[in-house]
């Protein structure tokens, strides 16, 4: 794995710990966080994936 995609996933492990931890009130704003911090993550990946796509293409020509 990539040390921008561990950077994120240990973003997303963070968050979703403070999420745990966080009051009533807090909920709805860490749980935002985690969805961001999700989706950063997730982009990441596929932007990944497609990477490796494309070389595997170049490969088989």
């Amino acid at each position: 794995m990539e040390p921008g995609m561990q950077e994120k996933l240990a973003r997303l492990r963070a968050a979703l710990q403070d999420l745990k931890k966080a009051g009533v009130l807090r909920k709805a704003f860490m749980a935002e966080a985690a969805l961001l911090a999700t989706v950063a993550l997730m982009e990441e990946m596929i932007a990944e994936i497609e990477k490796l796509k494309q070389e595997k293409e170049r490969a088989g020509k």
